[in-house]
């Protein structure tokens, strides 16, 4: 992962926006059948954060958190961009914000993901997310997956 910056930016520029639009149609593809509303940028940038990876100055994927509860927040809009995949930049993003929250006194992270996405559901397995419930907005569903993890 040599060459490549984290940093948390304002998911509205340009490039948070592209990443968020590449991630809304890779979702759609893979679950035509949904009209789950997404978060948007907007709602990352009042209140949530958003954490980009760069390369060179390159956008290669972001990483959202928005609060659920007091002490709770999620993980949301993860995305690598495909010719940045195998170079454990997901693991760095979601690292960054794992501190993030910490930062903001979060003791526990949670997540939704779904069953057409194993790279994403062994990340996380990977780095102590287990299934779990519903939680905050969300609802049990047939291509839902929820997952949390306890931060120290």
């Amino acid at each position: 992962m040599l060459g490549v910056d984290l940093a948390a930016e304002d998911p509205r520029t340009a490039d948070g926006r592209a990443l968020i639009g590449e991630l809304n149609r890779a979702m759609l593809a893979l679950y035509p059948e949904s009209a789950w509303p997404f978060v948007t940028a907007e709602q990352l940038a009042d209140g949530g954060c958003f954490v980009v990876a760069r390369e060179r100055g390159a956008a290669l994927g972001c990483g959202g958190l928005m609060p659920v509860e007091p002490g709770e927040m999620e993980v949301t809009r993860m995305y690598l961009r495909p010719e940045a995949r195998g170079r454990r930049i997901s693991s760095a993003i979601l690292a960054a914000l794992e501190h993030e929250a910490r930062r903001r006194g979060a003791k526990r992270l949670v997540l939704e993901t779904g069953p057409r996405q194993p790279e994403a559901i062994r990340l996380y397995e990977r780095k102590g997310f287990a299934r779990s419930g519903p939680f905050g907005p969300h609802q049990e569903h047939p291509l839902s997956l929820f997952y949390a993890k306890a931060l120290p």
